[in-house]
This record gives structure tokens, sequence and C-alpha cells, in this order.
């Protein structure tokens, strides 16, 4: 039985930016409220390896479309192994959450079996405000990507 951590309350719409902090790829701290008067949009990448790489590299195609509407996008690494990795050379900022504190403060953290341990897919668009304005969980990676961009560019 695959159940979401019980550590948290599940985020809604209208909510604050909650208090979290991710290491850097240099292995400095940034904090979500850095990014208040600035739309965020918050990716958790799928714990299989190969998803997370389309993710980010669909992410990473639109950067320039989210930065011309004001939108930072920042894509959260499940395990440090793969986050250095995947980090060097990213067009898009890139953290590491090892100690699952932000898997488990925004509820994508899954407690299962081997094969269901791990972390959720789930998107999460901040307005400047500081905001919860979208939420999209386990959603399909095609077209993911370019879907958050729709909905950043509707916001002013």
């Amino acid at each position: 039985m695959v159940h979401r951590s019980a550590d948290a309350e599940m985020l809604t719409t209208g909510s604050c930016c909650p208090e979290a902090r991710f290491r850097t790829s240099s292995g400095s701290w940034i904090r979500l409220k850095d990014f208040r008067g600035q739309k965020l949009i918050l990716f958790f990448c799928p714990a299989d390896e190969a998803e997370c790489v389309s993710e980010i590299e669909d992410f990473a195609l639109l950067a320039r479309s989210f930065s011309r509407c004001g939108a930072w996008i920042m894509g959260v690494l499940p395990n440090r192994v793969g986050a250095r990795r995947l980090m060097q050379g990213s067009d898009i900022k890139l953290v590491e959450d090892a100690e699952r504190s932000a898997s488990t403060c925004f509820s994508v953290w899954l407690n299962g079996g081997a094969p269901a341990r791990g972390t959720a897919p789930a998107t999460f668009f901040y307005d400047r405000d500081g905001r919860l304005c979208h939420i999209w969980r386990n959603a399909p990676l095609s077209g993911h990507a370019s879907k958050v961009l729709e909905a950043a560019e509707s916001f002013k």
C-alpha cells in the first residue's frame, strides 16, 4: 500500500508559500521566501531518473518563455547522487532535497514498498505575493511544462 507522508497537510490554492530551503549545486542554501515579488514554478521530479531528466529538459526548453513572463523555475531533485550530476550545466535552477524536508512539507513524499517509495511528481505555481495559484500532481509529463507556462503567462 502506498500513501503520502502524514507529516504535512496537503497544500491548497490560496495558501502561502511554506518556509522551505534547498541546497544548490554550489552547496549554498536558497529559501522560497527569496522569490517573493516574482512568480515561482516549483516542480518536484519523480523518483524515476529517466522521467526526471525528461521533465528537466522540457522545462529547460521553455526557460526563456518563463523568464519573459517573470517566472522563476526551480526543480527539486529527490536524491543527492542524481542531483549533483543533473545540476551541472542546467538552464534552470535545480536543487536537492536529500533530507526530504521539502518533499514532506509539500506532501509529495511517498511511503511504501521499494518501487513506490520516493517523490511523486508535482508542480506548484506561486504568484508574486507568494500565494499558491495552481497545483499539478502526477500530471503526465508530455506537454506538462507547456501547460505550466500557460498558467504562468495568464497571471500578471
